[in-house]
């Protein structure tokens, strides 16, 4: 079983990369928590946050009245969080080869339209022929060094190829967490794995990172709708505390 295995694995050492916002994302974020009602949690301005948090033009390409009017404060494009995973890939991947997820397809393409390093991605709306093309380049290719991945690209596949996590952005939910680790920190991986969570400052990222890491021993590899829900109730109920005190 997993649980056997795990003392003849390698180290697995979980590490945070704190990032700033710009002052434009701080004042289109203060806005969004401004706006959310203890009464009637709203998904969509959850989704807001973290759109912004990863990158300001996520929030003004998406469509939908609601999240619209945010993306509409978007004056600067710019995104400190993917400016230093970009510093961050150059200097890792001269040894490592490097997983970096993210939920959001559209931020996957951004990422790789920056990367000036060979890679190659997957993604969960693409044909399972094309990612297994793409999983057997990252895995054979000395010269591809990093592989983008979408939760779904990367459900049942494995990675040992590769010894760096990076989740660029935090699903809200354990399961999916534990599943990305799941990918490479698994039997066959040689090396210690490092997980690098990317977190944006003055936001709820750090909360969440929290739970997560505090959750991810509780669950199994089981993605369960209540566990989302249950988590998404505890994000609101802590971005509606905090708006108290």
């Amino acid at each position: 079983t997993k649980q056997e295995v795990l003392p003849e694995l390698p180290p697995l050492i979980f590490e945070t990369l704190s990032v700033d916002m710009t002052p434009n994302q701080k004042q289109i974020y203060d806005a969004i928590i401004e706006d959310i009602n203890e009464e009637e949690p709203q998904l969509n301005l959850l989704t807001a946050l973290k759109l912004l948090s990863n990158h300001p033009q996520l929030l003004k390409e998406t469509e939908g009245n609601t999240i619209k009017q945010y993306g509409n404060m978007v004056v600067d494009l710019k995104s400190n969080k993917l400016n230093i995973l970009l510093e961050f890939l150059e200097e890792q991947t001269k040894e490592n080869k490097v997983v970096v997820f993210s939920q959001y397809t559209s931020m996957l393409d951004i990422i790789s339209n920056h990367i000036k390093i060979p890679h190659t991605f997957i993604r969960g709306d693409y044909p399972k022929a094309w990612n297994d093309k793409n999983i057997e380049i990252f895995k054979t290719d000395s010269t591809c060094r990093i592989l983008l991945s979408s939760d779904k690209g990367a459900f049942g596949i494995n990675l040992q190829k590769a010894n760096i996590i990076v989740n660029f952005d935090l699903p809200f939910n354990p399961a999916v967490f534990k599943q990305r680790i799941d990918r490479l920190y698994r039997m066959g991986q040689i090396k210690g794995v490092v997980c690098v969570n990317f977190v944006t400052n003055s936001t709820i990222e750090h909360r969440v990172l929290q739970i997560l890491l505090n959750k991810i021993n509780m669950i199994d590899n089981v993605i369960e709708n209540s566990i989302e829900k249950q988590f998404t109730k505890q994000i609101f109920d802590i971005i509606n505390n905090e708006k108290v005190m």
